[in-house]
């Protein structure tokens, strides 16, 4: 019987709309919605978009108030204390309405659609899928203080620093967290249900101590999501930590640009589109011709190239 699976994307203002059976917008922050933030303020009309397609992060027990210095960790926590509003999927995961796993899709009035069969392939072949391992050439710590353009804040870091070390707990999370010269970067992930509450278990209390110590920090408006930045270096050391426990399966992460270019490969499929047309006619000639577990390999080869055709033939046709 195929695992159950569910994706929450990440929205906090309209975008393309990523939404079906396994992905689930959520809108973050939703509490908050009609105040400003440093995108300006919401309008009504884009508002009532985002209650019209997706759920919100303000249900049940929740942190929606919290959002604007947590991020997607508002998502993260609402996914874990209302799991069972999910219907208790085997396997749980996160993405950005701009980030999102390099899965094969097509794109058509405003919506992009994934072909399921590779996320269901990937989870049967590892424990937690995550982005592409960075690497950090001086560690995690010094990459952190060489962006401090982008609105880093030292101090954050010391201080997680000092949580992590009074726990013997976290001894182990602690030197990742430090000194990890690679690891993923956002809080994009796919894991299965018993290793997301263990996740949880592990980070909350680590993110609700740093807010409390930082809860009348000054912030400067670059500065506020340093919590969040937090979070996603202790996702890195998580996961980084778990490989020695769980198969880890790397899976690049796709962005989609306010014009919606995105997959650098399509290029590569356009200009190979007849090469492959050509295969894909091979492979279902052999796949009748053939058995066993030959057959299923042109099956599925089959089945690859008819997925590449038609979101090719979509490029083409917008």
């Amino acid at each position: 019987m195929a695992k159950s699976l569910k994706i929450l994307v990440c929205y906090h203002k309209p975008a393309y709309l990523i939404k079906d059976d396994i992905f689930i917008p959520i809108h973050l922050g939703r509490i908050l919605a009609t105040q400003a933030s440093k995108d300006g303020k919401m309008s009504q009309e884009d508002y009532q978009w985002m209650l019209d397609n997706m759920i919100g992060d303000d249900t049940g027990d929740n942190i929606s108030e919290l959002n604007r210095l947590f991020n997607e960790m508002s998502a993260v926590y609402w996914a874990w204390k209302n799991y069972d509003k999910l219907g208790n999927p085997d396997y749980i995961g996160i993405n950005h309405y701009r980030r999102f796993f390099n899965f094969p899709c097509l794109i058509s009035d405003n919506k992009i659609c994934f072909e399921h069969n590779e996320l269901y392939e990937a989870i049967s072949q590892a424990d937690i899928i995550c982005d592409k391992f960075f690497s950090y050439d001086k560690g995690l710590y010094q990459h952190y203080l060489d962006h401090k353009n982008w609105g880093f804040n030292q101090i954050f870091f010391d201080e997680v620093l000092k949580i992590l070390s009074s726990d013997k707990n976290y001894a182990k999370f602690q030197h990742a967290f430090t000194n990890n010269q690679t690891g993923p970067l956002f809080n994009c992930f796919i894991m299965p249900r018993e290793v997301f509450f263990d996740y949880c278990k592990w980070i909350f209390p680590v993110i609700f101590e740093l807010y409390q110590r930082f809860k009348d920090f000054p912030y400067e408006e670059k500065e506020k999501r340093n919590i969040a930045w937090m979070s996603e270096r202790l996702t890195c050391a998580y996961i980084y930590c778990c490989s020695e426990k769980y198969k880890i399966k790397q899976i690049p992460l796709a962005k989609i640009d306010t014009k919606i270019i995105f997959q650098n490969n399509i290029i590569r499929d356009v200009v190979n589109y007849k090469k492959n047309k050509l295969n894909y006619f091979r492979c279902r000639l052999l796949a009748n011709l053939t058995f066993g577990k030959t057959r299923a390999h042109y099956k599925r080869k089959k089945k690859e190239l008819k997925i590449k055709l038609k979101y090719v033939k979509q490029f083409l046709k917008d």
